[in-house]
């Protein structure tokens, strides 16, 4: 509780980039969709890593602010905490891609689980824009709904990698994007 406490600023912006990513990214799956597999890929992998550099420039500051504490030995503050604070932020789709796949493996078991994924499905299209161009290049119209859990988290785990990158190279004011205009 008091992880979440200390990073709720920070998760929360997380969860505000990700819903704004999430529609900057189904906008282009919808503007690509048409002219083929390739460009909706090309789309898709421009919008995961647009938003992997956002992810990366807030934990960086996050980092940053850390720092002081960090360097007293007061906060151990590596590559993992960055991380763990970008998992919180991803932690809603995480679960929501979590409870698909479990709905993906029942499906036979009850026709409940079948519906229930499939609204799912539809929350994720929406909740996952940057990374569902991928999905439906590797996946092509999901034919195999086992396979749509495992790719929409495995995009969101690499933006984690960001955001834990992001957070290591800010606790050692290491600049990746410039200096920043005072």
């Amino acid at each position: 509780m008091r992880f979440w406490k200390e990073n709720s600023y920070f998760i929360n912006r997380l969860i505000v980039t990700h819903i704004g990513m999430s529609v900057f990214g189904f906008v282009l799956l919808l503007a690509t969709n048409q002219l083929g597999p390739l460009p909706m890929l090309l789309a898709s992998l421009f919008s995961t890593v647009f938003y992997g550099a956002l992810v990366y420039a807030t934990l960086w500051e996050k980092g940053a602010k850390d720092k002081t504490a960090v360097d007293a030995g007061r906060m151990n503050g590596g590559f993992g905490h960055g991380f763990l604070i970008t998992v919180c932020g991803e932690s809603i789709v995480l679960l929501l891609n979590i409870l698909y796949f479990i709905c993906a493996l029942c499906v036979d078991v009850h026709a409940l689980f079948g519906k229930i994924g499939a609204i799912l499905y539809t929350v994720l299209t929406l909740a996952d824009g940057c990374f569902v161009g991928t999905m439906f290049f590797i996946n092509p119209q999901a034919q195999n709904t086992l396979l749509v859990s495992p790719i929409l988290i495995v995009g969101s785990l690499a933006v984690a990698l960001f955001g834990g990158a992001g957070y290591l190279l800010g606790t050692k004011e290491i600049k990746l994007f410039g200096k920043r205009a005072n």
